[in-house]
């Protein structure tokens, strides 16, 4: 099986190629298309790109992982949002991940639908999901994929309302095809190729 390059990207010396995508969402049918569950429906889209089986649980921890293709696991946890470390954290240490090597997916409220953007590290702009994993993992330097879901055109709509709403078609369509980019774009994360990754995944759309 091929392994993934372990060449850091220009510039990001402590990052490290990615061993562990995780999509992170709301589980249950009730928030099926929702903004927030963004992420773990493009991990799901990567898991059928590479023809693996669906999630099954990892012993007693609350993350499913579907398995490996060239060197990089893929996983969703079975927690809420806002408790996606108590899911990250434990799984990341019993399959020996660190923290460099780990890519999480998740929906972004500062980018627009049809926008995504991967980089490595920094803060968690206010997103739950990002805050309780940077808690359990002690670090927030780790790979991350945002996709962009916008924000209410309303102030006076409630941010958590919004995320936790389903999108309309126009939106739907514009993060399926930064889901598409990210597809497109996958054979180099697996390569390790981030530079190249980066450049791909995070230009604007025509």
């Amino acid at each position: 099986m091929e392994e993934a390059s372990s060449r850091p990207p220009a510039g990001l010396p402590e990052a490290g190629a990615v061993r562990l995508a995780v999509g992170l969402g709301n589980p249950g049918d009730k928030y099926a298309g929702t903004r927030h569950n963004a992420g773990a429906e493009l991990l799901a889209r990567l898991i059928a790109r590479e023809g693996l089986e669906q999630p099954a649980p990892l012993r007693d921890l609350p993350l499913a992982v579907a398995g490996t293709a060239a060197g990089v696991r893929y996983a969703l946890p079975s927690t809420y949002m806002n408790d996606s470390g108590a899911a990250v954290g434990p799984g990341c240490r019993y399959l020996d991940v660190e923290a460099r090597s780990l890519l999480v997916i998740h929906d972004e409220v500062d980018l627009p639908p049809g926008k995504a953007k991967l980089k490595f590290g920094g803060g968690h702009a206010g997103h739950n999901g990002l805050r309780d994993i940077d808690a359990q993992l002690g670090t927030s330097n780790y790979w991350r994929l945002r996709l962009g879901v916008g924000k209410p055109d309303d102030p006076r709509f409630e941010l958590r309302d919004y995320v936790l709403a389903r999108t309309d078609a126009e939106e739907a369509e514009l993060i399926a095809e930064a889901g598409d980019r990210v597809l497109d774009a996958w054979d180099l994360v697996k390569a390790g190729e981030m530079d190249e990754a980066m450049r791909r995944i995070n230009r604007r759309t025509p």
